[in-house]
């Protein structure tokens, strides 16, 4: 005689918490909005100590010696271009005549949503510290605040990384 197994309420509903517990284990974890938040803090954290107008030994003081060091300008040392890797972030500063002329941090993120995210976060705490919404440049499409002769600009650089810009305007 053939016994069969009774499917009760209790063992269908074990069989789908496992399953439920299996699928979420398997899957990588996404990015959450307040890990986003905390890298775009950091954004604004490293613009306000990395700022246009310092000298690459300052800034030699605050993060240590550059990864990489590039003349853009040819034979005449005066455009050149310093990299720092800071965490996940990615740091450029273009030096011309002794100072820094341009910063550029670069974030990367998990997958595109997580970028959206985090252009998302940058409009938000960028309205929370210029009390404004950014303006948007057509020609760079990237969105800006301009205050206090400095220009913070940010936009999606490709599909997963964020790129944010921080230079002297006249």
């Amino acid at each position: 005689m053939k016994t069969r197994m009774r499917w009760t309420f209790w063992t269908r509903l074990a069989c789908k918490v496992a399953l439920i517990a299996a699928i979420t284990v398997a899957l990588p974890a996404e990015e959450t909005f307040a890990d986003i938040w905390q890298d775009v803090n950091r954004i604004f954290e490293l613009n306000a100590k990395l700022h246009p107008g310092m000298t690459i030994d300052a800034l030699n003081e605050l993060l240590g010696p550059p990864a990489d060091e590039y003349c853009m300008s040819g034979t005449t040392p005066e455009l050149t271009r310093y990299m720092w890797l800071h965490g996940e972030m990615g740091i450029e500063v273009y030096e011309l005549e002794g100072t820094a002329y341009r910063v550029n941090i670069t974030l990367p993120c998990d997958n595109s949503a997580g970028a959206l995210r985090a252009l998302d976060a940058l409009t938000r705490q960028g309205r929370e510290k210029y009390g404004a919404v950014p303006l948007f440049d057509y020609a760079t499409g990237q969105h800006y605040w301009i205050q206090d002769g400095i220009r913070f600009a940010f936009s999606k650089y490709n599909q997963t990384t964020v790129f944010s810009s921080c230079m002297r305007v006249r």
